[in-house]
């Protein structure tokens, strides 16, 4: 004998009752006892979905509230102190041939502001399904080489050698176009960043099926600890956090959510002191594939 057994109307699944007595059947009053078990089930199994739901609305908003909070620390530390600076100025209280690196202060202070509120505002589209653009077929080679030249400047003004190595055929990927923008400019500006004397070198690859990006550097490196945290978002590596370099701590959660999107994985390999390396793999868009 069976009973249907519905949450909120829909079914869910099946009671059934067996019998090991020969030659029994099942009367009314059994289907009616079995009815009530199958009604008793639904309204557990209703009220077990309902404690899930306001557990995960219950972290959610524990997540949005911790979220919050590292906004308002993130934004008010650098507010702050071009604020301070601005007043300070507005006061007279700076000899005039000192006011240009007041000023220069301020605004990299502002600048960092800026950085960060893009960088959180571009996860936040990216964890919201929204895409950087309409996949497109791409040689990676332009975007890397375009990219890169943007930070030659600030990589020759710390003295770095930046090295960027791309084969001389196309490796054609499909990506969304702003996405692997961002993904290629995070990591070199980190590596440079991050980077105080040796060197920056940035190598793509055609392997096999897959096109490989590599971004390494001699820089700080990370920590061993943690390295299981490095893509999580507004995580910054203990040792970052207490040099005097500004980082938002959200660019690599996006860089991870745009490779993944586009079929591909991210690594890291580091050793604190010693330097470190990002290599991101995307799938290669073979000519069959793309006719």
């Amino acid at each position: 004998m069976c009973v249907p057994i519905q949450v909120q109307g829909r079914l869910t699944g099946v009671l059934q009752a067996h019998t090991i007595q020969p030659q029994h059947t099942f009367t009314v009053d059994d289907l009616k006892l079995l009815t009530a078990f199958g009604m008793t089930a639904g309204v557990a199994i209703q009220n077990a979905m309902l404690y899930e739901q306001l557990e995960a609305e219950k972290a959610m908003e524990a997540e949005r509230a911790r979220t919050m909070q590292i906004m308002v620390h993130e934004l008010k530390s650098p507010l702050s102190g071009a604020r301070t600076m601005a007043e300070t100025l507005r006061m007279q209280l700076i000899p005039a041939e000192q006011q240009p690196r007041f000023l220069e202060r301020i605004v990299v202070r502002l600048d960092n502001m800026l950085e960060w509120i893009r960088d959180t505002l571009a996860l936040s589209k990216l964890k919201a399904g929204q895409a950087a653009g309409e996949p497109e077929r791409l040689d990676l080679r332009a975007r890397v080489r375009e990219t890169c030249a943007e930070y030659e400047e600030q990589a020759e003004s710390k003295q770095l050698r930046f090295a960027v190595t791309t084969p001389e055929r196309p490796v054609v990927v499909l990506v969304e176009p702003n996405g692997v923008r961002l993904v290629v400019s995070n990591l070199v500006s980190n590596a440079v960043k991050y980077t105080a004397a040796g060197e920056v070198a940035v190598t793509l690859a055609e392997e096999e099926d897959q096109a490989v990006l590599r971004v390494r550097d001699s820089g700080m490196g990370i920590p061993e600890a943690d390295l299981p945290r490095l893509f999580g978002e507004f995580f910054r590596a203990s040792n970052a956090r207490k040099s005097d370099i500004e980082g938002s701590g959200v660019g690599l959660a996006s860089v991870k959510h745009i490779v993944e999107r586009a079929g591909g994985s991210i690594a890291v390999a580091s050793e604190e002191n010693q330097g470190t390396t990002f290599t991101v793999r995307l799938p290669v868009v073979t000519e069959e594939q793309g006719r």
